[in-house]
């Protein structure tokens, strides 16, 4: 039996509100990591990307869909200000990538910050690089799938996008407040 049309529209409603409230809370605390960073060091962490999070706001039916989300979120943690952390650092990192440059950072100027923040920036850098089109598919997102609770045949990905987008907000979340002490 088909669901009435009514009642489609509505679980589409209830979905576009619940993303639009994470990302509404990704792009708050972004804001605040920033608004820390330039008390703090002088500048601002992230760059703004208006269309990554426009994209991001988008349910999520198919896995093109969910390989446009994924990108969307690694520009966000690409576009970091890694040549403004490399400035403020005595020892200046080697290694390549937006991530291990922030974490090199961290290292040196947030003691004691808290390594899950960094870990979930890799993961979903990971997820991106290993995923068509951007590389031919890597057996390496299938087992990030997994790890994340979700099948590897053919996961649910609405459900493996919001995961995501909620991991990376508790990303967020760490690293505001490792920011944030003193």
């Amino acid at each position: 039996a088909r669901k009435p049309k009514a009642t489609f529209d509505m679980q589409l409603l209830k979905l576009e509100r619940g993303l639009d409230e994470t990302v509404t809370e990704i792009v708050r605390r972004r804001r605040n990591i920033n608004r820390l960073f330039e008390s703090r060091f002088g500048f601002k962490l992230f760059r703004d990307n208006e269309m990554a999070i426009t994209d991001m706001r988008r349910p999520c039916s198919n896995e093109e869909d969910f390989n446009n989300r994924i990108m969307a979120l690694y520009l966000l943690i690409d576009q970091i200000e890694v040549d403004r952390l490399q400035h403020h650092m005595k020892n200046q990192s080697s290694e390549p990538g937006s991530v291990n440059r922030l974490e090199a950072f961290l290292k040196e100027n947030v003691p004691g910050y808290d390594r899950p923040s960094v870990n979930t920036l890799r993961m979903i850098a990971r997820m991106r690089s290993t995923k068509y089109p951007v590389h031919l598919d890597d057996p390496q997102f299938l087992s990030i799938v997994a790890e994340l609770g979700y099948s590897i045949v053919e996961p649910d990905w609405q459900e493996l996008w919001e995961t995501i987008l909620q991991k990376y907000l508790e990303a967020l979340r760490i690293l505001e407040h490792s920011v944030a002490k003193k």
